[in-house]
């Protein structure tokens, strides 16, 4: 009686096993698959680096202030450069200045922590809202910490009522904004 209960324990087991390796093996060829797209798409520098860094928190003092920083991923060239990527999901395909001082904190990090050559420039992957398009890969280039400590400053002004906002062009801009309630130039 026993060594039935443990034959059927053991088909079991065994036909659990099998399931998960074909699953494990489909989630390996759906993740194959992935990279090869992406790859596809990627520029050429970024798919001959490796990935250094992948959604790993730290962070950097900037004008006295500790910020905490996420990279999406860090590629590190051959030559020893790091190169910040940012991903964003938008239905277009620009470049916002918040983009770009994004990845000018990361790359600032990035180079604090590591004493490494990062690069001056970085990369903004933009994917599509609605997965229609091939993600698209934006070089830019960055902030240096001058510059940074200065918008910083600036937004501390702005904050405290020290320093009146600028009027923006585009209504757009002041949607997302969490001070727009109390914004003399919110459109």
């Amino acid at each position: 009686m026993y060594v039935l209960i443990f034959l059927a324990a053991l088909l079991v087991l065994a036909g659990g096993l099998a399931y998960f390796r074909a699953g494990r093996d489909l989630r390996d060829d759906a993740s194959r698959s992935y990279q090869e797209d992406e790859f596809r798409w990627m520029p050429d520098e970024l798919r001959s680096a490796t990935l250094s860094q992948s959604e790993k928190q730290s962070y950097v003092d900037l004008a006295g202030a500790r910020i905490p920083v996420r990279p999406d991923q860090v590629y590190r060239t051959s030559d020893g450069r790091l190169i910040p990527v940012e991903t964003k999901t938008r239905r277009g395909t620009g470049v916002f200045l918040y983009d770009v001082i994004e990845l000018s904190v990361q790359r600032l990090a990035v180079a604090k922590s590591a004493g490494a050559n990062a690069a001056h420039y970085g990369y903004v992957r933009i994917k599509d809202r609605q997965g229609n398009r091939r993600p698209t890969y934006k070089r830019v280039d960055l902030l240096h910490e001058g510059q940074l400590t200065a918008l910083y400053h600036r937004y501390l002004g702005v904050v405290s009522g020290q320093i009146t906002p600028t009027s923006q062009d585009n209504p757009n801009a002041c949607k997302g904004c969490s001070y727009r309630s109390v914004c003399p130039k919110a459109l």
